[in-house]
């Protein structure tokens, strides 16, 4: 904004480039002192990595021509939060911050529900793969008959959730710049395990669907007999191998599903782990010398936010859980907000618009 154009007839401008590089150094500096690891560092973060806040908010007024010669730690902090680049470069290390630990945090659901996008806050309809006509026999001459697509899908309707995020003026004050891990960081993860449990929980809460009927019960044909929860063994799995292929739409139409994913908690990692790749049976009564689950594709996908020995058996080529996020967006977002007053330092507001519905 400072620099002045070479000439009339050609704007140029320089040092835009520079600012943007001295940013982006100073804010993985900031990341790396935290204790976060970046895969690719900006140029020159190495440097900003041994500096405090008090020596880059210095930087940053030096930069915006504010002569710090005279001023204290206080000062300089007030100062370069009003009046330089030190405000930007706090949220970019925040926003990069949660996207780190956003990232890092367990997102299992990913590989075996749909992740889907909603253009707004309205409720929306997803028309199962049963409902859609079939086609039917055209004689010479005759006029193609009007399949007519069901209306009985089950609706979803996108939800906002948010928090305040403060950076306080004695942290920065403090040099406390180990806040970034502790508290973005940790932040991201949790938003990404709250997203997880919404996924599973779809399937413990065992929710009402459009045909007022529990999701998991006897007329859809998908409960395990008697409602056991024993471990996850190759009987169990070969009577939820057959239950899941001899689904039915609500036409009759034999949809041929085949299992995929093995859902279940850490008391079944072993067991689903064994059947999904062992060459031999070790659950069988005396020891398979051949398991025929090896073979079939089969992922074990362990989850902490499945209860006990509870576990669940999900199809790939069928929509079956949908978690959807506002026009796409997955990963939270962080905006700096002005401060109401009550608080001194910075604040951010993170956010982020998801809803997860059984198909």
């Amino acid at each position: 904004a400072r620099t002045v154009p070479l000439s009339t007839a050609s704007r140029v401008e320089v040092g835009t480039e520079d600012i943007e590089k001295k940013r982006a150094a100073a804010v993985d500096g900031i990341l790396i002192r935290s204790g976060i690891k970046l895969a690719n560092p900006a140029p020159g973060s190495k440097d900003y990595s041994t500096l405090s806040f008090e020596n880059i908010a210095r930087n940053c007024l030096r930069a915006s021509n504010v002569d710090t010669s005279y001023m204290g730690r206080e000062e300089i902090m007030k100062r370069a939060l009003s009046t330089s680049d030190f405000p930007n470069i706090l949220a970019n290390v925040a926003n990069k911050s949660v996207m780190q630990g956003y990232q890092a945090g367990q997102q299992t659901y990913r590989i075996w529900a749909k992740t889907g996008m909603l253009p707004d806050f309205k409720t929306a309809s997803r028309v199962a793969l049963g409902d859609a006509p079939e086609m039917l026999l055209n004689e010479s001459g005759e006029e193609v008959q009007q399949g007519v697509i069901g209306d009985r899908g089950e609706s979803i309707t996108l939800k906002t959730y948010a928090r305040k995020l403060v950076i306080t003026r004695q942290a920065l004050i403090n040099d406390d710049a180990g806040l970034f891990n502790r508290m973005f960081f940790a932040f991201g993860q949790r938003a990404a395990n709250q997203i997880e449990a919404a996924a599973y929980g779809v399937l413990i809460d065992n929710e009402v669907l459009a045909d007022n009927i529990n999701l998991f019960h006897s007329d859809h044909d998908n409960l395990e007999a008697g409602n056991a929860k024993g471990i996850v063994d190759s009987s169990k799995l070969s009577a939820a191998m057959a239950a899941i292929g001899n689904q039915k739409s609500d036409g009759g139409m034999a949809l041929s599903l085949m299992g995929r994913y093995i859902l279940g908690g850490f008391e079944n990692l072993v067991a689903a782990s064994i059947l999904c790749n062992s060459t031999t049976d070790a659950s069988a009564a005396s020891s398979a010398d051949f398991n025929p689950f090896k073979n079939m594709g089969l992922v074990p996908v362990i989850s902490g936010h499945i209860p006990g020995k509870k576990w669940f058996l999900v199809a790939d080529n069928i929509d079956t859980v949908e978690v959807a996020f506002l026009n796409g967006k997955d990963t939270p977002t962080i905006e700096a907000i002005d401060n109401d007053g009550s608080i001194l330092g910075r604040t951010y507001l993170a956010y982020i618009d998801y809803a997860a519905k059984a198909l």
